[in-house]
């Protein structure tokens, strides 16, 4: 009668760690190729690439402005939810912003009649 041989990992096996890589062996080996490729990072090159200008990061356009046009598009719908909604409220109600929205998409006037 012919023995089964073991297996090398699960049930059966004689260790937990026996035939694998034991961990610490894995961080020494990543740390080997990490100081490796650093090495290799450091070395100069023969002929450098030309370095290219950039812009500074907290410029909002590419002239170097304070402001960009993403400011510019807020400001403008700021002024236009204040105009076409914020107004028209505060000065005679929600009758009125509806007067307001109804003329400016729809062209009819207040009482639903279409304007020329």
């Amino acid at each position: 009668m012919a023995a089964t041989p073991r297996p090398r990992f699960g049930p059966g096996s004689r260790g937990v760690n026996e035939g694998r890589p034991k961990a610490a062996d894995e961080l020494a080996r990543r740390a080997a190729e990490r100081e490796k490729a650093k090495a290799q990072e450091e070395t100069p090159k023969s002929s450098p690439a030309p370095a290219q200008p950039s812009a500074p990061e907290n410029s909002g356009s590419k002239f170097g402005g304070k402001f960009g046009v993403s400011d510019a598009g807020g400001a403008v719908l700021a002024l236009v939810f204040w105009s076409w909604i914020v107004l028209p409220i505060l000065q005679g109600g929600p009758d009125r912003m509806k007067n307001v929205l109804r003329a400016k998409f729809l062209n009819k006037g207040p009482k639903g009649e279409w304007l020329p």
